[in-house]
């Protein structure tokens, strides 16, 4: 039986660009300067994982509003 593995992507807007910040809870280091959210997914996908579903997540009031993209990309697990 297939087995797989997950990533879990959180990304943030920065400088008008998505920009992913945390994966799998942990903040990755210099994420500010590790490219944006397409280079990032092409990073990813070079590496054997493919996007499998994104939620764009707003929290907080109108007025003071924090958004999010969280993309999973899934492999098979070696």
């Amino acid at each position: 039986m297939q087995k797989w593995e997950y990533k879990f992507i959180e990304c943030i807007s920065h400088l008008e660009d998505w920009y992913a910040a945390f994966e799998n809870g942990e903040e990755i280091v210099h994420w500010k300067s590790g490219g944006n959210i397409a280079t990032y997914s092409n990073t990813l996908g070079e590496q054997g994982w493919e996007m499998v579903n994104f939620t764009h997540c707003a929290t907080g009031s109108p007025s003071d509003c924090r958004e999010s993209l969280r993309l999973v990309f899934k492999r098979p697990r070696a």
